[in-house]
């Protein structure tokens, strides 16, 4: 707290500052992108980007009584009221990420000096939220919920549906991969759980520490890297979400008395930049009488040549014949549905692009059963994000091995039992790794621990694995959708 107050916080804003550095070098004023400092800017102070969030500082000296931390916050506020270029801007800002962070902030204020013109201010900026959102159908920004204290200060119907949106929008398992990168949806599922009691809600919350607890970086060495989450990026930005939000999702496992088995978001199965991709095959179940809708991803072109790529589907039935086939714009998401008169059983998804992209999985809606069905001996894909994967050890196996490619990156590698216990843990830097790559690795088994289901842990950017022939090729993303998929017939 005493660094980031000191270092991040090395300048108070004032007039001499912004004529001797000038918009340019904001970060010698202690303004850095995304940092967790409370008026950040790519440039400057009054564009107020991301995180102009007091709470930090306010907190701060709550913890320690350390009164920089207070002026820097005081600060902040003294220079909101004068602002004429965020006043200018009026209701229009308030559809932005920029503008929900300062509504945060004016309440914050509110909290610690009980200065009425913050409360007043902030009265405003949720009408002007409210108004966007009910003209314009809009949930916000992913990486800034709506406020939760304004909720429940004011108790507005209105904003509890705005807050409700957020929650089942950004929330949900099926939106793109920003918006799944995780912390910031702790608070908004763990208060709409709160609010409901449904059990989605805490099983979405629920889903953010287990991943955080697969991707923490464990090692002594490099001594800097220890504690740092490894999933997804470099920045440690992502990390600060997770320390601020993570007593949130406590919280909610201790007000249930239980932990129901977390909904996790999809991952990112993706192929080499050099070849054609076709995808593992993905087997999923049906039940008799009941549709089951089957949905494609949008991705992301490499290059604005591949802006009109199209990918193409075949969907096979029980018996091995085709049942769907298609192809769709890899830029939208894409969504068909096997009818409800199609026999119950197993049906398999397998997906070509004619360039190189990837796809999100599982296809099939929460609670759908739904496996990677690779051939004996076949390496699993690289993948992006979470990269949890469940398989069955069968009985009678007494131990098997498990190769796993490292690649460049930062990363930590978890394999666990039946029961949760690791087995066997590695994090791994590549400035400290002197090991072979890729690493192979012998599990022992013992008799209780066969004939149940295991997880192997790869966040980040995973080169993929190999297991031996001992395990059944059949891997989930979620323990609850785990099956054996019966042959075509």
């Amino acid at each position: 707290t005493r660094q980031m107050t000191d270092a991040a916080y090395c300048h108070y804003y004032s007039e001499d500052v912004e004529r001797s550095v000038g918009e340019i070098m904001s970060r010698r004023k202690g303004i850095w992108v995304r940092s967790l400092i409370p008026w950040t800017g790519r440039q400057h102070p009054d564009t107020r980007a991301y995180e102009a969030k007091v709470n930090f500082m306010w907190n701060a000296y709550y913890l320690t009584g350390y009164h920089r931390a207070r002026d820097v916050a005081l600060c902040w506020g003294e220079q909101a009221k004068v602002e004429e270029d965020m006043r200018r801007r009026g209701p229009i800002q308030v559809a932005r990420r920029d503008g929900i962070t300062v509504f945060k902030s004016f309440i914050e204020m509110y909290e610690a000096t009980f200065d009425p013109w913050f409360l007043v201010a902030a009265l405003s900026l949720g009408e002007a939220t409210l108004w966007a959102y009910e003209n314009a159908d809009w949930s916000g920004h992913f990486w800034v919920p709506a406020d939760r204290e304004y909720l429940r200060f004011t108790g507005c119907e209105r904003f509890q549906q705005y807050y409700m949106s957020y929650a089942d929008r950004w929330g949900d398992p099926d939106m793109p991969s920003w918006g799944r990168l995780g912390a910031p949806m702790i608070e908004p599922n763990a208060y709409a759980w709160f609010l409901t009691g449904d059990d989605y809600y805490l099983r979405r919350t629920l889903h953010f520490p287990a991943q955080a607890n697969a991707a923490v970086y464990e090692a002594d060495t490099p001594e800097y890297l220890y504690g740092f989450n490894t999933q997804g990026s470099s920045h440690m930005i992502f990390y600060g979400w997770y320390l601020r939000l993570l007593p949130t999702a406590l919280w909610a496992m201790e007000r249930a008395g239980e932990r129901p088995t977390p909904i996790g978001n999809k991952i990112y199965v993706r192929s080499s930049r050099d070849e054609d991709f076709l995808s593992p095959v993905m087997a999923m179940k049906k039940e008799s009488g009941q549709p089951l809708p089957v949905r494609f991803s949008g991705a992301s072109a490499y290059s604005p040549g591949e802006a009109e790529e199209t990918a193409g589907y075949v969907i096979t039935g029980p018996s091995g014949e085709k049942v769907l086939s298609g192809t769709w714009h890899v830029r939208r998401a894409h969504e068909v549905e096997i009818p409800a008169q199609a026999p119950g059983g197993v049906y398999r998804v397998q997906i070509h692009y004619s360039k190189t992209r990837g796809v999100d999985v599982p296809l099939s809606p929460v609670g759908t059963p739904e496996v990677f069905e690779l051939e004996p001996g076949q390496a699993m894909h690289p993948a992006r994000r979470e990269n949890r994967y469940w398989f069955m050890v069968p009985e009678n196996v007494e131990s098997f091995e498990v190769k796993i490619p490292l690649g460049g990156g930062t990363r930590r590698m978890t394999i666990r039992g039946p029961d949760g216990e690791r087995v066997w843990d590695m994090s791994y830097h590549p400035s400290i790794y002197d090991g072979k790559d890729p690493v192979r690795v012998e599990i022992e088994v013992e008799p209780e621990q066969a004939g149940r289901l295991w997880e192997l842990t790869l966040p980040g950017h995973s080169l993929g694995f190999q297991m031996g022939t001992r395990i059944p090729p059949v891997y989930a993303v979620d323990a609850t959708r785990w099956f054996m998929p019966e042959p075509a017939h």
